[in-house]
C-alpha cells in the first residue's frame, strides 16, 4: 500500500516509529498495569499501526480475553495502512476488515465479527482503527465559532462501551482538575508517537478558528507550543484513574517555556515512572529531534517526582528488554533534571543569573533571512586581527567601559557581526562567518539597518558578555562595545556584579556541568548543547559579597585568561589549561563542593572533552 510521502509527513510533524521504540514503550507501559484481566490500549495518532500491531503481539503472548486496541489518525492513507497491518496479523482471527465511508467522507476500518460465538469473540484481541482528529471533538460547538473542521472526533460516541470514567475522585482538595468537563476517560493505556509540529508551522495548515479553539480547549496550548503537548494532555483525559501512558516526545518538553503548562500537569497530577533518554540516537532521519520516552501513570504523586532515568546510547540497548531501574531524575513544573541532583542553592547564597543581570537574545530565527540580506562585507583594508584585539583590549587592561544610554541613538556606521561559532571561552574571533547558507569574510551590519529596532541598537552598542548558543560547554566572552549578534547568541548586560567575575563563572566547568544535568533537554547529538536564554537565566550565581576574597581572585584569573587569548604567540595551551584549572578550583571552593562532587563533575567533563 502506498504510504504518505516522507516529505509530506515531515511537513505535518509526522515521523513513523521504529519497531524497537514501540516495543520498549509498550513493555514499559505493560510493566505498570495488572497482569490479569482485559486491557484497552489506544494510540491517538496511530499512523501505520506500529504501536497497535506490537501491542497485539504482546497481548497475544500475554494471554487473556477481551483486550481492545483502538487507533485514531487524521490521515486516511495512514488509517488504511494501519487497518491493513492489523488485519494481516493472524489469519485465524474470526472476522474481516470492512471499509466504511462515514458522513463527511471519513474512512473507517474496523474488524467485524463473522458468525462467531460470544465466547469466541471475547477470546480475541479486538481492534478498531478510525479516521478523525484526536484533538478536536464536539466541544467545538461551545468553544469555537464557525463550522467545525472536517474529521472532528467524538471519543465517547465512537467508543461508548470503553470510555465512561472521568477524573480521579480521590484528587486532593484544592487541586484543579485538568480534564475538560466532557473529557472521556476510561482507557487502561495510551501510547504513541504524536506529531512534532511547532505552532508556527501548524498555522500554515490550520484555520484561525481552529487555532483559537485549541488555545481555549487545552491548557497546554501555551505560547509557541508544539502539537505533542496537546496529545499528552489528551492522553491524560483518555486514561482511567491509574491508567498508564507511554509516548516518545521531543526532549524540549523538559525545559522549554512553552511546555511549562504541560510539565505542570505531569508534575502535579501524574506519577512519572520512567524516562528513557534517546537524544544520542538518530531515530528519525531528516528530523532535528532528540527524543525522550516518557512512562507515567494517571495518579497523583505522593512526593517529589523522581522517575527512573535510562540513558539509551545504542540501538542494541534500545532493543533490550525493559527493566525497571533506580530513581535518578527530578521532575518539576520548572524543569526535568536527569542524573544525580547537585543542589548548590541550599549551601551558599546564590541568585539566578536573571536577578543580577539582564539577558537578551541576538537575532530571531524569523528575522534571519532579512538580516542576512542586510549584512555587508567590511572593507578589505580593515585589519581583522586589530579589530579582534581592540574588541577586548579593555578586558585585558582591566578597564570595562560603559556607554551612555543616549549614545545608542547615534549608532556607529556599522556593527561587526558574530554567530555562535565566533565565540570561544574568554575570546571573540571575528570574521569567517557562515550565516543562512552564505559565507562572509568579515560581516558587518549597517548601524542604520532597517530591521534594527531601537532596543536592538542599544543592545548591540552596549558593553556585554556574549554567550555561544551551540557548543559542547558554556562559552562566554567579553565585548566592550559595538557588536551585532546572530541567531543563537545571547548577551548579558546591566550586570550588578563585576563582569569578569560573571565571565569566570560562566566559563567554569561547574556551570557547564550544572547546565547539562539541569537542562538535559538541551543536549543534542555529538554532545552539543543548544543553549536557551530561559535556561541561562536560571543558572545559580554566588553573590559576590558573600565571598569577596574568592570572587576577587576569580576576577583576576579571568583577566589573565583574557590576556592569554589576545597574546597567542606568547603562551602555550598548557598555560591556558593551568589558568582554567585554577579558576575551576576557586569556583568549586566558592560553591562549597565536596571532593566527591568535584570528582563527579571532573569525570563528566572529561567524558565530554573533544574537538569543537
Amino acid at each position: 500500500m502506498k504510504i504518505t510521502p516522507s516529505k509530506d509527513r515531515q511537513a505535518r510533524g509526522v515521523f513513523y516509529t521504529p519497531l524497537a521504540v514501540a516495543r520498549r514503550i509498550l513493555q514499559g507501559v505493560l510493566a505498570h498495569l495488572p497482569s490479569a484481566g482485559p486491557l484497552t490500549i489506544c494510540d491517538p495518532a496511530c499512523g501505520d499501526g506500529a504501536f497497535l500491531s506490537e501491542a497485539w503481539r504482546m497481548l497475544a503472548a500475554r494471554g487473556g480475553a477481551g483486550h481492545q486496541l483502538l487507533g485514531v489518525d487524521i490521515d486516511p492513507v495512514a488509517v488504511a495502512a494501519a487497518g491493513q497491518t492489523m488485519s494481516g496479523l493472524d489469519t485465524s482471527v474470526l472476522g474481516d476488515v470492512r471499509q466504511d465511508v462515514a458522513p463527511g467522507g471519513e474512512i473507517v476500518l474496523r474488524e467485524v465479527a463473522c458468525d462467531a460465538t460470544e465466547a469466541e469473540t471475547d477470546a480475541r484481541i479486538n481492534w478498531d482503527v478510525r479516521r478523525g482528529d484526536a484533538l478536536v471533538g464536539p466541544e467545538w460547538q461551545t468553544l469555537a465559532t464557525g463550522p467545525a473542521p472536517p474529521h472532528t472526533f467524538d471519543w465517547r460516541q465512537s467508543f461508548p462501551t470503553l470510555l465512561g470514567q472521568r477524573n480521579d475522585p480521590s484528587a486532593p482538595a484544592g487541586v484543579a482538575a485538568w480534564s475538560a468537563p466532557d473529557a472521556p476517560g476510561g482507557l487502561d493505556a495510551v501510547v504513541g508517537n504524536p506529531p512534532y509540529l511547532n505552532i508556527r508551522r501548524w498555522t500554515k495548515g490550520q484555520s484561525p478558528q481552529c487555532l483559537a479553539f485549541l488555545r481555549r480547549r487545552y491548557r497546554s496550548a501555551d505560547g509557541a507550543y508544539d502539537a505533542y503537548v496537546l496529545f499528552l494532555e489528551r492522553a491524560y483525559e483518555l486514561l482511567r484513574p491509574g491508567g498508564v501512558c507511554g509516548m516518545i516526545v521531543p526532549n524540549k518538553l523538559a525545559t522549554l517555556d512553552y511546555a511549562r503548562s504541560c510539565r505542570r500537569l505531569l508534575a502535579e497530577q501524574t506519577t512519572l515512572l520512567a524516562v528513557d533518554d534517546l537524544s544520542s540516537l538518530k531515530l528519525f532521519p531528516g528530523a532535528n529531534v532528540y527524543p525522550y520516552i516518557l512512562i507515567w501513570k494517571k495518579a497523583f504523586p505522593l512526593s517529589v517526582q523522581r522517575p527512573i532515568v535510562t540513558q539509551i546510547t545504542s540501538e542494541q540497548q534500545l532493543s533490550q528488554p525493559y527493566v525497571a531501574g533506580q530513581e535518578s531524575g527530578v521532575f518539576t513544573a520548572e524543569r526535568f533534571q536527569l542524573g544525580a541532583r547537585l543542589s548548590l542553592e541550599s549551601r551558599v547564597p546564590t541568585c539566578p543569573l536573571q536577578d543580577c543581570a539582564i539577558l537578551h537574545s541576538g537575532a530571531t530565527g524569523f528575522s534571519a533571512q532579512r538580516l542576512a540580506g542586510q549584512l555587508v562585507e567590511a572593507s578589505l583594508d580593515d585589519d581583522l586581527s586589530q579589530a579582534a584585539a581592540d574588541i577586548s583590549a579593555a578586558t585585558i587592561n582591566g578597564d570595562l567601559p560603559t556607554i551612555e544610554p543616549s549614545s545608542a541613538d547615534n549608532p556607529p556606521e556599522s556593527f561587526d557581526f558574530i554567530v555562535s561559532g565566533n565565540i570561544d571561552r574568554y575570546c571573540l574571533q571575528l570574521g569567517d562567518v557562515r550565516f543562512m547558507k552564505r559565507f562572509f569574510r568579515r560581516p558587518q551590519l549597517p548601524g542604520q539597518a532597517s530591521l534594527l529596532s531601537a532596543g536592538k541598537r542599544r543592545l548591540y552598542q552596549a558593553p556585554k558578555i556574549v554567550i555561544a548558543g551551540m557548543t559542547r560547554r558554556l562559552e562566554a566572552a567579553w565585548s566592550p562595545g559595538p557588536l551585532a549578534l546572530g541567531v543563537q547568541v545571547y548577551a548579558v548586560v546591566e550586570m550588578q556584579m563585576p563582569p569578569l567575575y560573571l565571565l569566570a563563572l560562566l566559563n567554569s566547568t561547574l556551570l557547564s556541568h550544572l547546565f547539562r544535568i539541569r537542562f538535559a533537554a538541551k543536549r543534542l547529538g555529538g554532545g552539543y548543547l543548544a543553549i536557551n536564554k530561559s535556561q541561562l537565566a536560571q543558572l545559580p550565581i554566588v553573590r559576590y559579597e558573600s565571598a569577596p576574597g574568592l570572587a576577587a581572585g576569580l576576577e583576576d584569573l579571568a583577566r589573565q585568561r583574557c590576556r592569554l587569548e589576545q597574546e597567542p604567540t606568547d603562551h602555550s595551551p598548557r598555560d591556558a589549561a593551568t589558568l582554567d584549572a585554577r579558576i575551576d578550583a576557586l569556583v568549586y571552593q566558592l560553591y562549597q563542593l565536596t571532593s566527591a562532587e568535584i570528582a563527579l563533575v571532573e569525570a563528566a567533563s572529561a567524558r565530554l572533552a573533544g574537538p569543537r
